[in-house]
């Protein structure tokens, strides 16, 4: 009996979720990306020595950029907030971090992809989760959940994005047709 229970535990571990969402705010779109290990993709500390990973307790580390996007998200009087890493931004906003850091050296206002980032504040979008990648604050007011992927939801904003979807790379539509996949798979729950 114990090996199942460790069983349901690890399928109830790997069981993916999807709500759907409107993006509220994007509270870091000043700088939506970090400098990570190369090695573990753990947030670097700049040092005198140089770039330091704690984790992997490298005192001069490789970096690679990542994405991180912290979107606050409401569904009704529910809020939380969602963070995004690599894949489900590059789905978001259409093209790689590193693409998007050049895009925005000069002059981010310009920059079609930060435009984009930004356009998608007042719309509805499906998040798919893990629900082992879901936490809640210290005073439970904060629920905070790491998405696996994102889509723009169907709906009023929907004519919007299939005209921008027409501009994708094969890439991207690997990766939507992965996310389609699974939230297919998966039940709704409310947030």
């Amino acid at each position: 009996m114990l090996a199942f229970s460790r069983s349901l535990k690890e399928n109830i571990k790997n069981t993916l979720y999807y709500f759907q969402a409107t993006i509220d705010d994007i509270e870091n779109n000043d700088q939506p990306w970090y400098d990570g290990c190369k090695v573990c993709n753990k947030r670097l500390t700049e040092t005198r020595e140089g770039l330091e990973c704690y984790r992997c307790d490298s005192k001069n580390a490789e970096s690679i950029p990542r994405y991180h996007i912290r979107l606050e998200v409401i569904d009704g009087n529910d809020k939380a907030t969602v963070i995004l890493f690599d894949e489900p931004t590059t789905s978001l906003i259409g093209c790689t971090v590193s693409d998007y850091i050049n895009s925005v050296r000069k002059d981010k206002f310009k920059s079609p992809f930060y435009r984009k980032m930004v356009s998608c504040k007042s719309m509805q979008y499906k998040l798919l989760f893990n629900s082992n990648r879901v936490a809640h604050s210290t005073t439970g007011q904060t629920l905070t959940i790491i998405a696996q992927g994102i889509e723009a939801a169907k709906g009023d904003n929907f004519a919007k994005s299939n005209e921008e979807e027409k501009h994708e790379t094969k890439k991207k539509r690997k990766l939507k047709k992965k996310i389609d996949e699974a939230i297919d798979e998966v039940e709704s729950i409310p947030i």
